[in-house]
């Protein structure tokens, strides 16, 4: 969950871009967005497994 965090910390100055590059900034802002949310459900899959082997 820290490493979600962070992650999301470093995308939110992305959300907003600058105007000249709208098109290029969106397409990495989608991307950083799939790879949060896949990042998260990893990380969930990561602490289920983690508490079920305890």
């Amino acid at each position: 969950m820290i490493h979600y965090k962070l992650i999301l910390g470093d995308n939110k100055p992305k959300i907003n871009p600058p105007p000249n590059n709208n098109i290029i900034s969106g397409d990495k802002s989608i991307a950083s967005s799939i790879i949060t949310i896949f990042l998260t459900y990893y990380t969930d899959l990561l602490l289920i497994f983690a508490y079920l082997e305890t």
